[in-house]
């Protein structure tokens, strides 16, 4: 799942991540992959469930970026233009 850990540590990193959601149908493995959930805790249901869960956790993010990341990289991109142009500015008036 996330790098080299020992059993308690990846089961706590788990059941963390499950207890997040009210449901499993809020639960954004199930979402995302479309599950037909069946019973309570489908996850835990099966050997096979659990490491599809723990392979899909330990996998990176592969859709659209954050919001919140965007904007830093718009501000980045911002302040970095700002600077070039101050410093066309000084080299214009020297």
């Amino acid at each position: 799942m996330m790098g080299d850990m020992d059993n308690c540590t990846w089961y706590s990193d788990v059941i963390r991540f499950c207890r997040q959601n009210d449901t499993c149908q809020h639960c954004p493995y199930h979402l995302v992959n479309d599950t037909k959930i069946d019973g309570t805790l489908p996850c835990f249901s099966s050997k096979e469930n659990l490491a599809l869960l723990s392979d899909w956790l330990g996998q990176p993010h592969q859709g659209q970026s954050v919001p919140g990341e965007e904007i830093e990289s718009m501000m980045d991109e911002i302040v970095q233009e700002d600077d070039e142009d101050y410093l066309m500015h000084d080299l214009d008036h020297a």
